[in-house]
């Protein structure tokens, strides 16, 4: 599934710079589209549950997020040949590496998070397993319920209570 102006020819100069702002906008995170997925979702809301829940939302768990996976990823290719908007797709990670970072650091500081994690480096990590996770899923290589166990076993090895 690819947007109609990522064809060959590409868009103007005009609509690539709405394109760009579209991209930069809370809808494009798709961590932030339904933060009511992610309250429901983080119960009790400690911080491992809030970091589960923003991961798995970034997974294609159901049509929509599939949907929103594969245009994600039509941008992605688009992006290795148009340096305006692999700008855009180098600026966005960070903010949900922080977040994720943020989370880890708060369970830490409640000490709930096992000795000599580094903060930082899981964040990268987590984010990273979930990208590769996005792309195994949609090619049917994991489905939902692996893929999830993979997330919560990564989160396992970082927050102390392991469960």
């Amino acid at each position: 599934m690819v947007p109609e102006h990522l064809d060959e020819g590409g868009p103007e100069p005009l609509e690539h710079e709405q394109r760009a702002h579209d991209l930069q906008c809370p809808a494009f995170v798709p961590a932030c589209r339904h933060p009511e997925r992610i309250e429901a979702a983080a119960v009790p809301a400690t911080p491992r549950a809030l970091l589960r829940a923003v991961l798995a939302e970034l997974l294609p768990l159901d049509e929509e997020r599939r949907t929103r996976a594969l245009v994600h990823a039509a941008y992605f290719v688009r992006s290795l040949n148009d340096e305006r908007l692999a700008a855009l797709f180098r600026d966005a990670p960070p903010a949900l590496e922080e977040l994720a970072a943020a989370l880890i650091v708060q369970a830490r500081d409640d000490g709930g998070v096992a000795p000599g994690v580094d903060p930082r480096r899981e964040a990268d990590l987590l984010l990273a397993t979930v990208d590769g996770l996005q792309t195994s899923m949609l090619l049917g290589h994991h489905d939902v319920e692996e893929a999830l166990a993979l997330v919560d076993y990564q989160l396992g090895r970082i927050f102390a209570d392991g469960g």
